[in-house]
């Protein structure tokens, strides 16, 4: 089954098992929340709310061109496509680090059909992109670990910088990738190799650049008119956002995290954590049992060595 997924075998039907039934549940006309703004943005090539979301609106304005159903479905099978793409990417991660195919299929799909990610991916939202460009980012560093190819290391740097673009959600991954490129790159010519990484991260962050040429053309959503220095800063800093957290009461911040609790208990029921903590203690054992195994088979013993007569 190992050699069937390395093959690509399984990659396919999965991709199209996630994909049509998102395109069976699929919102066929504009949603609730950011949707209309978002479709508008993306189609006329124009620029949306705080900090623009450059990534999206240039894929999502290739998706519009789709001859299939309203500019709006199109813009909602956006989401459902990559986030198809997302259910692929994670059963291989998952298939890597528990070389079992049905739980990683199991569990690919489990987050897949969740509440909140299910509803993402039938609706025009920026989640589901940056959803698949960090699972992405998973797969293409664990693919690195194991080769110790230093390519995967420029590939995830490049996938980084536009999942900065996509959502800026991917701060909070810094210090791990941080972490992990202290541990993979070695010492000697440390300074070159990161300094090239920074490089190709960089370029792809550059997808905001797009903000201020299409600025110029004065596009039916021009958000912040990004088009000199300072109001590109501010929109990228999303420096009209502060003023609008500086105004909010403690009532509000409590009620943001009643909604958020609610919205975690939707999505995780309370039998889930039990399940997770038997998930765990298996886990547990079965590395232990692996460390176990190698310290056995490098041990060699004494009646098998070689004789120096």
């Amino acid at each position: 089954m190992g050699k069937t997924v390395q093959n690509n075998y399984w990659l396919t039907p999965v991709f199209l098992l996630g994909w049509g039934v998102y395109l069976k549940t699929l919102c066929p006309t504009i949603y609730v929340g950011d949707s209309g703004e978002l479709v508008a943005a993306g189609y006329g090539l124009g620029i949306p709310h705080p900090p623009g979301y450059p990534l999206y609106s240039l894929v999502g304005h290739l998706f519009s061109k789709l001859p299939l159903g309203e500019i709006a479905f199109r813009f909602n099978m956006f989401s459902g496509f990559f986030t198809s793409i997302a259910i692929i990417c994670l059963a291989i991660y998952l298939y890597r680090l528990f070389n079992n195919p049905i739980l990683s299929f199991s569990l690919a799909f489990t987050w897949a059909f969740g509440v909140a990610n299910w509803e993402m991916a039938n609706t025009t939202e920026v989640y589901p992109l940056m959803s698949a460009l960090f699972i992405m980012l998973l797969l293409t560093l664990s693919l690195g670990k194991k080769s110790k190819k230093h390519g995967y290391l420029y590939l995830a740097a490049l996938i980084y910088g536009l999942g900065l673009s996509a959502h800026y959600s991917f701060l909070l991954f810094s210090p791990g990738i941080l972490i992990y490129l202290y541990w993979f790159l070695p010492s000697k010519g440390i300074f070159k190799k990161a300094l090239l990484i920074f490089t190709i991260g960089l370029a792809g962050w550059l997808t905001f650049s797009y903000q201020p040429l299409r600025a110029e053309n004065q596009p039916l959503i021009n958000w912040g008119n990004p088009l000199n220095y300072s109001n590109m800063i501010n929109h990228i800093k999303r420096a009209e956002y502060k003023e609008v957290a500086a105004v909010r009461t403690k009532e509000q911040f409590l009620r943001q995290f009643y909604y958020l609790y609610r919205y975690i208990r939707q999505e995780l029921p309370i039998y889930s954590g039990f399940l997770a903590l038997i998930g765990l203690g298996i886990m547990y054992l079965k590395m232990r049992d692996r460390k176990s195994t190698r310290l056995n088979s490098s041990h060699i013993p004494l009646s098998r060595m070689p004789s120096s007569a």
